[in-house]
């Protein structure tokens, strides 16, 4: 068993069979990931991350798992914009030295102003970062129900980050990541929906990290669908078959599959 997993297995042992109990604390113990080599390392990151009331419960491991994505995959020296959002939205520019405490100490508060965190956090890193080497990481429980309403201008910053080439992630808990990622503007290829046990939150920031590297690498950089599977885990669902092929074979669930691969 993996460090990580482990990590996750003893959170799962604190949470009980359903993963509904409270998660206090960030699970002891140094959480330990080969780091990307050089050439597949990130000059910087812009992490946009829900902190209304809803996640406090879970936010520790989320954070956990957040940070070590960004120690593994930034270079040492690199910048990030954080962004924690509930009905206000904060941002914070910093160094990876001081990524830590701010990322796991957030002020939870109640709404959920996801679609000017968007804007703001895109717009803050589109102004300090004038390299293509970025990664934006949305992660959210809910639906937007700020001011502003409309999706449109969200929308707009997350299209001129990837004009820039930078890649754009949406991580929706417990929800269909597809759905709400598209308000947004980010591809259901880019979009992953997590549950809420422990070792989908690994299984879920291994696979953000895998695509980064890809990314950088210039490869397709989409989530697979055992990466989708493993992050949100169904019991009993069959390997994906050809559509083409097989149109009978029942297919995973809705907040699983692509618009174009799903039934109609």
């Amino acid at each position: 068993m993996s460090a990580v997993s482990e990590t996750a297995a003893g959170e799962e042992a604190k949470e009980g069979v359903d993963g509904h109990n409270q998660v206090e604390d960030v699970p002891k113990g140094k959480v330990e990931q080969a780091s990307a080599p050089p050439e597949e390392q990130l000059d910087g990151a812009v992490a946009i991350i829900d902190v209304s009331r809803s996640m406090r419960r879970i936010h520790p491991r989320f954070s956990k798992a957040l940070l070590m994505l960004l120690e593994t995959n930034l270079k040492s020296d690199a910048s990030v914009t954080l962004v924690h959002f509930s009905a206000d939205v904060e941002v914070k520019e910093m160094k990876m030295e001081n990524v830590a405490e701010a990322v796991q100490t957030p002020r939870f508060g109640s709404g959920t102003a996801l679609f000017d965190a968007v804007e703001k956090g895109i717009k803050c890193g589109l102004e300090k970062y004038k390299t293509e080497r970025v990664i934006v990481i949305i992660l959210t429980d809910g639906e937007n129900n700020k001011v502003p309403l409309d999706g449109c201008n969200a929308r707009a910053k997350v299209n001129e980050a990837k004009e820039r080439g930078w890649q754009v992630v949406f991580l929706g808990v417990n929800q269909d990541a597809f759905e709400a990622g598209a308000r947004i503007g980010v591809g259901a290829d880019h979009s992953l929906s997590i549950g809420i046990s422990s070792q989908a939150t690994v299984d879920a920031f291994e696979a953000v990290s895998e695509s980064s590297r890809r990314h950088v690498s210039g490869e397709m950089s989409g989530f697979t669908l055992p990466q989708r599977m493993a992050s949100n885990p169904i019991m009993g669902v069959p390997d994906l078959p050809s559509v083409e092929a097989q149109p009978t074979v029942p297919l995973p669930p809705h907040g699983l599959v692509p618009p174009q691969l799903r039934r109609q």
